[in-house]
């Protein structure tokens, strides 16, 4: 689903509003902000030029690693315990 959503529906959608709501932020941000509106900028060039199979991927591995993350607690909190006769 997600290659066939970055394959054929995006076009590039996501990056750009993005872009756009940075560019938004860049006018009103201080110059403090500078270097990390600059840092974002180029994380954001790096993960467009990624294919769509290329994100399917990292989508998948990162819900992977999330996945494994929640089950974590949750199975610490559905445990039986055994009772003491």
């Amino acid at each position: 689903m997600h290659y066939i959503y970055f394959r054929y529906i995006d076009g590039g959608f996501v990056f750009e509003a993005y872009r756009s709501i940075l560019n938004q932020f860049k006018e009103t941000a201080g110059a403090e902000l500078t270097t990390s509106l600059n840092q974002f900028e180029e994380a954001i060039d790096l993960l467009s030029g990624l294919t769509p199979l290329e994100m399917t991927f990292q989508l998948i591995s990162q819900n992977m690693f999330y996945g494994m993350l929640m089950a974590i607690p949750t199975a610490l909190i559905v445990m039986r315990k055994k009772k003491n006769e």
